[in-house]
C-alpha cells in the first residue's frame, strides 16, 4: 500500500486535479489510518525558488488600512504578504532573515512573497529578486524578524 501511495503521490505533485482524487481516495479508503501515517512518511522539499519584493503601508499598495495586515495585527519589521497556500503564522527564512506570514497578496501575484517595509522608498529600492525560500517548523524560529547566520 505504501508503494501505491508514493505512486500516486509521484503523479499527483504537479496537478491539482490528480491531487484532489488522491485525497478523495485516502478519504474513501478503509484503513484510513494507515494511509495518514504513509501520507506523513512522505518528505516535501522546504525550500523553494520564488520572486520576492517589497511593499510598504501605502494606501496605493494595499486594501482597506494600509496599517493593519490581512491577519488582522499591526504591521512591523519580519512581516512578509504571501499566498494563500500558506496559513497564517507561516515562517520563512529569506537571504538569513525570518519573516513571518500576516498578510496576503492579491491574487494575481499569488506566485511571488512580498516584505513589508516601514517606507515606500526602502520598497522601491529592494526592488525585485528570485531567491530560495525556506519554510520553517515553529521550532525554527520563535520570532520573526530575527537574523540567522
Amino acid at each position: 500500500m505504501r508503494d501505491l501511495c508514493k505512486f500516486i503521490y509521484q503523479l499527483t505533485r504537479n496537478s491539482v486535479l490528480v491531487a484532489a482524487h488522491f485525497l478523495l481516495f485516502m478519504v474513501v479508503t478503509t484503513d484510513f489510518h494507515t494511509q495518514l501515517q504513509t501520507l506523513d512518511s512522505l518528505t516535501v522539499n522546504p525550500e523553494f525558488r520564488a520572486v520576492v519584493t517589497a511593499y510598504s503601508s501605502s494606501s496605493d499598495e494595499t486594501a482597506d488600512d494600509p496599517f493593519i495586515t490581512a491577519s488582522g495585527v499591526r504591521v512591523r519589521h519580519g512581516i512578509v504578504a504571501c499566498s494563500r497556500d500558506f496559513p497564517f503564522g507561516s515562517k520563512f527564512l529569506i537571504d538569513g532573515q525570518v519573516y513571518e506570514c500576516l498578510d496576503r497578496l492579491a491574487r494575481r501575484f499569488d506566485d511571488r512573497i512580498d516584505i513589508w517595509m516601514p517606507s515606500k522608498e526602502a520598497a522601491v529600492n529592494y526592488g525585485k529578486k528570485v531567491l530560495v525560500v525556506e519554510v520553517l517548523d515553529e521550532s525554527d524560529a520563535s520570532t520573526s524578524g530575527k537574523k540567522i547566520g
